[in-house]
């Protein structure tokens, strides 16, 4: 009877200790008060338009990204609800094909303003990539890149040649610049789909067909350029290790001569007979 008398009264102590600190807690939370300042922006940028298909696209302005996107099987791509401040004037779309072989670059200028800013049908310029961006004069240049299929692409060199081609059902388009002169020279593609243009890039491409004699200049400083990075890539320790055994070397062939009671004439014939002649000529 005491046993159970004493179980219940610790029970309702219990219960009271409970009661009490859950009230206390409820009095601190009123009284506490949380202030949330949030500002919500209400200026967006809406982008939709084409390239090529499975490109992938990522907007960007001063050099800050905003966001990424891929395009569907038929290139178009869209990029809703962009966040943007007031005084936002421009913006970039860097794309690459879906073979990363091709990069292209547009930058676009838009007038600040309050609300949503809406962009569509945009015509994105080709990818364009090099098989090498430096050839030897006379010798063939191959570029190649993705734009919509069955789009016409023209490629636009710097000394006002214009070279075109037709896009395959993957969008895939190549060209070759054929015996090209020494000299540089920029390049740049636009294509046309159902007598739409495409926009220039805003990122051009260099071309460099080097001479004979600026082709072995170019040899030799990459060869220099390997021999000074193989250099530069040993560890000090194996400098020290080489150095360590040049002069064992040395020692070992002065401890030699010593011991033979010869001199390094005697090792190496070249240097005696060069040493008579000169004592013949003297004598003469």
């Amino acid at each position: 009877m005491k046993r159970t008398s004493f179980l219940f009264f610790l029970t309702i102590l219990l219960s009271s200790l409970i009661f009490t600190s859950n009230s206390f807690a409820s009095q601190v939370q009123g009284n506490l008060k949380t202030q949330v300042n949030a500002q919500v922006g209400q200026n967006y940028l809406n982008l939709s338009g084409y390239i090529s298909p499975y490109a992938s696209i990522v907007l960007s302005s001063n050099k800050v990204f905003y966001k990424s996107t891929t395009a569907n099987q038929f290139g178009n791509f869209n990029i809703p609800n962009v966040l943007i401040s007031s005084n936002f004037s421009s913006f970039c779309l860097d794309a690459i094909d879906f073979k990363r072989v091709g990069t292209s670059e547009v930058c676009i200028s838009v007038a600040p303003q309050n609300g949503i800013i809406n962009k569509g049908d945009i015509f994105l310029p080709p990818t364009l990539g090099l098989a090498r961006t430096k050839i030897s004069e006379g010798s063939n240049a191959l570029i190649f890149g993705y734009s919509m299929p069955n789009a016409k692409v023209s490629l636009h060199v710097s000394d006002g040649e214009v070279l075109g081609a037709q896009t395959d059902a993957s969008g895939y388009y190549k060209i070759e610049l054929k015996n090209v002169k020494a000299g540089k020279y920029v390049l740049y593609p636009t294509a046309v789909l159902n007598n739409k243009t495409s926009l220039d890039p805003s990122k051009k491409f260099e071309l460099e067909a080097l001479s004979t004699a600026q082709r072995s200049k170019q040899q030799v400083e990459t060869l220099f350029g390997k021999f000074w990075r193989l250099l530069t890539s040993i560890s000090i320790l194996i400098w020290l290790i080489l150095l360590l055994i040049i002069l064992i070397i040395i020692l070992l062939i002065y401890l030699y001569l010593r011991r033979k009671d010869k001199s390094l004439l005697d090792i190496f014939p070249f240097f005696l007979w060069k040493r008579r002649r000169k004592k013949e000529e003297n004598q003469a």
